[in-house]
């Protein structure tokens, strides 16, 4: 059943539109407003912004500091930058209060904060809630989380014997692959003798944004909380097509966070700029079989290319000591 876009409750958000809808416009908007902080919030003002008649403004508005929460903060800091760069209006700590239709594809908006705005389009992506109304999983006892989603165990089986969830509707990992490995798993399970479970640790991902970001592993607080003495290596550079290009604000980070106690094993890839979704696919191949970040200098880079920077991190750019961050000058 998957999920379901959710709508805030604001006055006029009726007139709002969600990523479901957005697909059926007739024209792109000249001047949308896209309100939330998650990955389709960013992917959509990046694609808004692609395809918007001359003279048009792309708005997004997050009621928070910053947007992507639970993302690595650097490269989050860094789309910030790069979005503004390519043209985006983005409004932090902001938030509709009330939506008003002035005519057919006119709106006003008055934020919390006071100020008034008009747009053509506004689209709410402010999360998505398990959809699972009207199946009637109440009367037969399901369990839900507090969220809505389908509470299960570690092998998709609800508390109901005979009845089993996964993918989306459970709300854990909401990504495509990853209800394909859940169904593998239990199918295998129910039908072929084996006690297969789905493996939630280092699952590669990406935001589809422009520029996209490439992510697998820990972030550097979770790691921090999880591993007493880490090491983080960092590189931000302009790729050499954009050296050429002149557009010196599209940047590409990478950084790669270690484990100093396992001989600095790689627990966490990072990555910002052009085709990271591509590379942080292979490297998650390498980081779930364990490599080490001297299996990474290791290795001879392809030249030249991005991805190379993997294979050059030899000094980290800080470390953490029993969870106290040590800088560079002092390592």
């Amino acid at each position: 059943t998957g999920t379901w876009p959710f709508r805030p409750d604001f006055e006029g958000a009726e007139h709002c539109i969600s990523s479901n809808e957005a697909f059926y416009l007739k024209d792109a908007p000249k001047k949308p407003l896209i309100v939330g902080g998650g990955y389709i919030a960013v992917e959509f003002a990046g694609i808004f912004n692609g395809y918007k008649p001359e003279g048009g403004v792309v708005t997004l508005c997050y009621r928070g500091e910053l947007f992507l929460r639970g993302f690595d903060h650097a490269c989050r800091e860094g789309l910030r930058d790069q979005m503004r760069g390519n043209g985006i209006n983005l409004m932090f700590n902001e938030n509709p209060k009330k939506v008003e239709k002035i005519a057919e594809g006119q709106y006003k908006v008055t934020f919390e904060s006071g100020k008034v705005d008009e747009y053509d389009v506004i689209m709410v992506a402010t999360g998505r809630k398990a959809k699972t109304e009207g199946l009637n999983l109440e009367k037969v006892g399901i369990h839900f989380k507090k969220n809505g989603g389908v509470e299960v165990d570690k092998g998709n089986k609800t508390n109901v014997d005979g009845v089993f969830a996964l993918g989306d509707v459970t709300d854990r990992l909401q990504l495509t692959p990853m209800a394909i490995h859940e169904g593998a798993c239990l199918a295998a399970t129910l039908f072929n003798g084996e006690n297969r479970y789905p493996d939630y640790e280092n699952v590669a991902t990406a935001v589809f944004s422009q520029p996209p970001i490439g992510t697998v592993g820990l972030i550097e607080e979770s790691a921090v909380k999880q591993y007493p003495n880490i090491a983080v290596y960092e590189s931000s550079f302009t790729p050499l097509m954009h050296k050429v290009s002149g557009a010196a604000h599209k940047k590409f980070l990478v950084r790669v966070i270690t484990d100093q106690d396992q001989d600095n094993k790689v627990v966490g890839v990072h990555m910002l700029g052009a085709d990271t979704p591509e590379i942080i696919q292979s490297v998650g191949i390498a980081v779930k079989m364990g490599a080490k970040i001297k299996d990474f200098y290791g290795t001879i880079g392809v030249h030249p290319t991005s991805a190379e920077e993997l294979c050059s991190m030899r000094t980290p750019s800080y470390t953490y000591k029993n969870g106290s961050k040590v800088v560079a000058s002092n390592l």
